[in-house]
């Protein structure tokens, strides 16, 4: 595993970062701008290395659908990007 090596204030001390993937991360989305949270919660996982199961508002399902429809056009592999569309 690699890690980042910082200057710690103490002398003859370092810091040492690591960055490691959580595994799974929830987006539970309100009704307003759906299209915009779905990409702000998916980017952040992406680039960590992790995948997302997004929960979109019952009253804008469809903007979700048609998000989950864009990533698997482009591409990303199943199970990257999981939608779970309900009231409860």
């Amino acid at each position: 595993m690699k890690a980042r090596s910082c200057k710690a204030t103490a002398p003859g001390e370092n810091i040492l970062v690591f960055k490691r993937a959580l595994g799974v991360t929830t987006g539970i989305l309100p009704w307003n701008f759906p299209f915009f949270l779905i990409a702000r919660k998916l980017a952040p996982a992406l680039l960590t290395g992790n995948t997302i199961v997004i929960k979109p508002s019952e009253f804008t399902p469809n903007n979700a659908i048609a998000f989950a429809q864009i990533v698997h056009d482009i591409g990303l592999p199943k199970g990257v990007f999981n939608l779970g569309a309900g009231t409860r």
